[in-house]
């Protein structure tokens, strides 16, 4: 007789399906699951609080050694098994969408980062991560637990999507029948006793690195009735007016234009750290490229205790980079140069470089600064080249990278490739690497493609502002 074993999640009650019954989720009449699709089956409700910025959830304790008597093997064997670390017993992970029908049986183990695990839309069918993913379930080796996640945006309240994962051993089938909730986070409630008005005035920038603007911490402390920062939260302002109490990166929150929390990518062009720095300094990065010089926006960033805020306001000031360097007069002209560079192989992708900044400056009659800053908007071409001399290009004809831009992998051989290319390995690469102050050529080989001994000969050519560099590369690897 088929049993049912009922596992509860922070205390939630979920009913089983019955026949004809509404999807939860606006999907209309869905079938019942059927149960000759399983011998045994585990029930895990699960509340998650959703998130528009995060892919958290909850962290699922599985009755493996339920599991592992259904399948007549030890708990260990199984744990080993799924790691695919014994061949003997042999089972098989898989998934199996909401209507629990022949058809979306998910014949694969995973396709989430784990071994075992799905990506599941609103409706509980299997899909990939992206637009129409809802949640997922994911299983690392050795684990006791199973991660419950979601897409970051993509619930709503009360929503409920559900889905099962399985294990089978030759004929005996578990399915976890997974029932996962998505509840609104908690609503802060509290009173912003002071803000403090900070300013801080940032050059536009094309990396991550931060920023310091110092705040009165001994009012703070007092203003909030704690005697440590360790006691608060950090929060931000959602456009709402709403507090934003999910922290979008790594110790804060990404911030856009107008002052309101967003995310990375969405919309965010600041973002805001505070516990890297001393204890009375916050840290403000920037989304490399996102800021002009002459912006200038105010950001707010609080902290929250005992129902108290202490708010920052943070005025950011964008100014424009100094230049420190006078272009070379002249005419642009056009520079063949040979360089070699000998390094030992090396399992760890270690790389050398080049000094390349006086010939660019030479040949295109730029400041450094202004080369670099063509690089970053694309101006610069940079081409790489076969070893019948053939520019590569794309299948419209265009110059691209095959290796971070600009730059390109090589074979062996001395043609340009891509990473993954079986006919023509990639041997080595060349990327050109750059700061506001320095330019250099970055080189490195692929451990796998290359052994001590190895020599290989590659041309890249750089055209800007009229003039260009051809580069003739010996890489020798020792």
């Amino acid at each position: 007789m088929k049993k049912i074993y009922y596992v509860f999640i922070l205390f939630a009650f979920v009913a089983s399906l019955t026949t004809n019954c509404k999807d939860d989720n606006g999907g209309g009449v869905i079938p019942p699951p059927d149960t000759t699709l399983w011998d045994h089956v585990l029930e895990y409700p699960v509340e998650i609080t959703m998130s528009a910025v995060s892919y958290d959830g909850a962290q699922v304790e599985l009755d493996f050694a339920t599991i592992a008597q259904h399948l007549g093997i030890t708990k260990e064997d199984l744990l080993l098994s799924m790691a695919d670390s014994i061949s003997d017993p042999d089972v098989t992970l898989y998934g199996i969408g909401k209507a629990a029908t022949e058809d979306v049986v998910v014949g694969a183990a995973s396709n989430t980062n784990g071994i075992w695990g799905h990506w599941w839309d609103a409706d509980g069918v299997n899909c990939s991560w992206g637009e129409t993913a809802a949640v997922f379930a994911e299983y690392f080796a050795g684990d006791e637990f199973i991660t419950i996640g979601q897409y970051p945006g993509h619930l709503t309240e009360g929503q409920v999507v559900e889905f099962y994962e399985c294990v089978k051993l030759d004929d005996v089938r578990v399915a976890c029948h997974f029932v996962i909730t998505a509840k609104a986070p908690e609503v802060i409630e509290a009173t912003i006793v002071n803000t403090q008005q900070l300013s801080l005035e940032v050059l536009e920038k094309t990396t991550y690195d931060m920023d310091s603007v110092a705040f009165n911490l001994d009012q703070t402390l007092t203003d909030l009735g704690v005697s440590s920062m360790d006691e608060v939260t950090l929060i931000a302002v959602n456009a709402d007016g709403s507090y934003a109490q999910e922290m979008s990166a790594e110790k804060g929150y990404w911030i856009d234009r107008n002052g309101f929390a967003s995310g990375w990518g969405a919309g965010g062009v600041v973002y805001t750290d505070y516990g890297s720095l001393s204890s009375n300094m916050v840290g403000v990065g920037q989304f490399p490229d996102s800021l002009s010089a002459g912006e200038v926006f105010t950001i707010k960033f609080g902290f929250l205790a005992n129902d108290k805020i202490e708010m920052l306001a943070i005025t950011i000031t964008v100014a424009g980079y100094v230049d420190p360097e006078t272009a070379p007069t002249g005419d642009p002209i056009a520079v063949d140069t040979t360089i070699t560079i000998s390094q030992p192989y090396s399992a760890d992708w270690a790389g050398s470089s080049a000094d390349i900044q006086a010939t660019l400056r030479n040949a295109f009659k730029m400041t450094t600064y202004q080369i670099f800053k063509a690089i970053n908007e694309g101006t610069m071409v940079f081409t790489g080249y076969n070893a019948d001399g053939t520019a590569y290009t794309d299948s419209t004809g265009a110059v691209v990278s095959t290796a971070n831009y600009p730059g390109h992998w090589f074979a062996a051989n001395g043609n340009v490739t891509v990473w993954g290319d079986t006919t023509n390995p990639p041997a080595v690469y060349c990327e050109m690497g750059r700061t506001e102050e320095s330019l250099q050529l970055n080189v490195g080989h692929h451990p796998d493609n290359v052994t001590s001994g190895t020599t290989v000969t590659i041309k890249q050519k750089a055209e800007l502002n009229g003039g260009s560099v051809t580069f003739t590369v010996v890489v020798n690897v020792q």
